[in-house]
C-alpha cells in the first residue's frame, strides 16, 4: 500500500488512480496521521476471474489485450463441401483440390 499526503494527491491524482485501477490501494494522511484510503470498486481477491486477471497483471504476468479479436477472422472456417451419396471423403478432397487448379 502506497502512502500519499493530501497534497501530493491533489498535485498527482491521476498517477494514483492509475495505481489503483490496477489493483494497488493508497494510504491519504493529513499531517502523518491516516484520514482516508484509495482503493480499487472491482473485486482483487482472487476468487473471480476479472480480480485474478488484475493480480496476475499487477505482477507483470500477464498483459492484457488492447482489442478483442473476432473468432471467426482468426479460424478463418469455410463451409465444408457437402459429401455426394456413395462417395468417400478422399474422393471429396481430390474433386475440390481438382476444380481449385
Amino acid at each position: 500500500m502506497e502512502k500519499a499526503t493530501i497534497t501530493e494527491m491533489k498535485n498527482r491524482f491521476s498517477t494514483f488512480l492509475d495505481k489503483v485501477k490496477h489493483g494497488d490501494s493508497v494510504l491519504i494522511t493529513e499531517r502523518g496521521r491516516p484520514v482516508a484510503r484509495m482503493e480499487s470498486i472491482l473485486t482483487t481477491d482472487g476468487n473471480d476471474i476479472e480480480g485474478r486477471l488484475m493480480r496476475l497483471e499487477r505482477n507483470g504476468l500477464v498483459r492484457r489485450a488492447k482489442c478483442r479479436p473476432v473468432l471467426h477472422s482468426i479460424l478463418d472456417v469455410k463451409q465444408l463441401p457437402a459429401l455426394k451419396e456413395n462417395s468417400s471423403l478422399l474422393e471429396a478432397v481430390l474433386a475440390e483440390r481438382e476444380k481449385n487448379r
